[in-house]
């Protein structure tokens, strides 16, 4: 979930500024520009059909930003990251999609509906699950073959379960345990 930095206290955007420049002065802006992807969320993009886009900005710049700070991450962690935060976003918003008509928001996760939205955030995840065990370089093929087949495999349980029942909460536990085991392997990797 991206924090809603529009109401964070000042002496924590202070902070945010001052720690994300610590890592140098372009590590520190791509870190700042992740705050702002969450700032532009809670300012009116969870409202536009375009809403998951502040999530696979925010959460792709996170990882952009630490690479630049040590230049040691390979190019599929941010891949992955923004995946994981597109997810997220569904994630976030799907349990909340009754509460947010009452309030007017229409982001895309409410556009699509519970069972077309649990299906978006199984396939992100799921997709991150095969990029995070095909793109390591070096990565043992059962390793590989384990990462990919347990997140698809999960993926389509989870497309099943939101056909079947939109609302149930089983589709979400799996997608939680998608996204779980995307970030062990990400975190591992």
């Amino acid at each position: 979930m991206l924090v809603p930095t529009a109401t964070v206290p000042p002496p924590a955007a202070a902070a945010a500024t001052v720690f994300s420049l610590l890592l140098g002065w372009f590590a520190g802006v791509v870190l700042l520009l992740s705050v702002a992807g969450g700032w532009a969320y809670n300012l009116g993009l969870k409202a536009a059909a375009f809403s998951g886009a502040a999530y696979l900005f925010a959460f792709g710049a996170l990882t952009v930003g630490v690479y630049v700070a040590a230049p040691s991450e390979p190019w599929w962690v941010p891949v992955v990251s923004a995946l994981l935060g597109f997810g997220a976003h569904f994630a976030n918003v799907l349990r909340d999609l009754r509460a947010d008509a009452a309030t007017s928001v229409r982001g895309l996760p409410h556009r699509l509906g519970p069972r077309t939205g649990v299906i978006a955030m199984a396939a992100a995840l799921a997709t991150a699950s095969v990029v995070s065990g095909l793109a390591p370089a070096g990565a043992a093929v059962l390793y590989s073959a384990s990462v990919v087949t347990t997140g698809v495999v999960l993926a389509a349980a989870t497309t099943t379960a939101a056909v079947r029942a939109p609302h149930s909460a089983i589709a979400f536990r799996l997608t939680v345990v998608i996204a779980l085991l995307d970030v062990v392997l990400l975190v591992s990797a």
